[in-house]
């Protein structure tokens, strides 16, 4: 994706829009596995039922 379309932010080689509105993709990879890992402690923090 190194075009720019509709869907990454003008001039920044290819990064997808996002809603931290991060333009680096080093920066946005980064962002995206804090908020991945956040959301996996808020997962396990759940009561796992007996039936799935």
């Amino acid at each position: 994706m190194a075009q720019d379309d509709k869907y990454t932010y003008p001039g920044s080689g290819g990064v997808l829009v996002n809603t931290f509105e991060v333009r680096d993709q080093a920066l946005l990879d980064e962002a995206m596995n804090d908020t991945a890992t956040l959301e996996m402690i808020a997962l396990r923090r759940e009561p796992v039922p007996e039936r799935p």
